[in-house]
């Protein structure tokens, strides 16, 4: 099974009569578009290019990831006692 690489694209839109530009990591340029049209309603994107891929993320980036994703602890034990 082929497996998915990250790919970097950049785009530049115009939105209230000012320009933009932003890089998406994404697995296609259909999937970054779709993602950035979500994000950023009522745009018209004037330029676009494939940067390249992702190799490899840093140690950092990849600890920062795992902590935003990771799932919120429930507690443990009994409920507190209700004081009426």
């Amino acid at each position: 099974m082929k497996q998915k690489q990250i790919q970097v694209y950049r785009y530049a839109y115009d939105m209230s009569e000012s320009t933009w530009t932003v890089h998406i990591a994404a697995y296609s340029a259909e999937e970054a578009i779709a993602f950035l049209n979500k994000k950023v309603v009522g745009i018209r994107i004037t330029s676009s290019s494939h940067i390249g891929s992702v190799d490899v993320f840093s140690d950092s980036v990849i600890k920062d990831i795992l902590i935003a994703n990771k799932p919120k602890k429930k507690p443990v034990g009994r409920p507190p006692k209700n004081k009426d």
